[in-house]
């Protein structure tokens, strides 16, 4: 793939995630005196900054940390929300996936509502179907 063309669709992605981010925080972080959506963007960062310390360092990422971790968490909670990712973590997963899994289907049990009316307006298509693995 053309390295031009690559950037221009990551940019185009990630203005949508960033998009999707704003309303999902102003949306989650306005239920109750706990800010969900920002609370479990900063646990996805610090995975995000684990898994990349990783990486070699000549890796050209098309995406800062904050952005990448952004595109995780609105994909799982776009999935949980819309019924896409059918399975729901239970306490025997607690072990072996991700945190924010379980906090992504927690809202979108408790908060699907505010959840679809924050999306309205966000091409949620290009960020589900956004591969992580373009972003390096």
């Amino acid at each position: 793939m053309d390295e031009k063309y690559a950037q221009k669709e990551a940019n185009a992605i990630i203005k949508e995630v960033k998009k999707a981010s704003y309303k999902l925080a102003y949306a989650l972080d306005n239920q109750t005196w706990t800010n969900y959506w920002s609370n479990m963007v900063n646990e996805e960062l610090k995975q995000e900054k684990q898994h990349r310390g990783m990486a070699p360092a000549e890796t050209n990422w098309t995406c800062s940390q904050t952005d990448a971790a952004k595109l995780l968490c609105c994909q799982n909670i776009i999935k949980y929300t819309l019924g896409i990712d059918s399975y729901y973590p239970c306490i025997d997963d607690y072990l072996h996936i991700k945190k924010t899994h379980f906090k992504a289907a927690a809202l979108a049990i408790n908060y699907t509502d505010a959840i679809i009316e924050a999306l309205e307006g966000v091409d949620v298509e290009i960020i589900l179907n956004a591969d992580y693995c373009c972003f390096n």
